[in-house]
């Protein structure tokens, strides 16, 4: 796995809550939402069937609430560990550009204009602090 990679896997799994979120508060309108009553079938019968999906919805619910605060007991992980990773490398540009990139999630357009520097410069610097921080990641793992 290359450098830019391993660093988006943060951004990844945010992206994966966010959308787990949306399925969450989906499932959760599906559970309380009392549903339309078909009137051609016998009562009793029906009344069985909305509260068996009614059942299946409010566990498909919980269930994925539990899964998403899993999830964000990873990010908070896997973010801590990605920073001090980064905080890891000598160059104190490298550091800005890689925590702004990959853990603020900033275009590199927008890091140019907060440092002041040309875009294709930051470019430039972005592609070093990678081969910086892969090759400080291969050091690490040797030792």
């Amino acid at each position: 796995m290359n450098a830019k990679t391993y660093l988006s896997q943060v951004r990844l799994l945010e992206i994966k809550i966010r959308q787990k979120k949306q399925e969450c508060e989906s499932l959760k309108e599906l559970a309380m939402s009392s549903g339309g009553l078909d009137y051609s079938k016998d009562r009793v019968q029906t009344g069985f069937v909305s509260n068996e999906s009614l059942s299946k919805s409010v566990i498909k619910y919980t269930e994925l609430e539990h899964e998403i605060e899993l999830d964000i007991n990873a990010l908070i992980e896997l973010k801590h560990t990605r920073i001090n990773e980064i905080h890891k490398l000598d160059d104190v540009r490298d550091i800005e550009i890689l925590y702004k990139r990959y853990i603020e999630y900033k275009s590199l357009e927008l890091i140019a204009v907060e440092m002041s520097f040309s875009y294709e410069h930051v470019r430039h610097l972005h592609g070093r602090a990678l081969q910086h921080f892969a090759s400080r990641m291969t050091q690490l793992n040797t030792q």
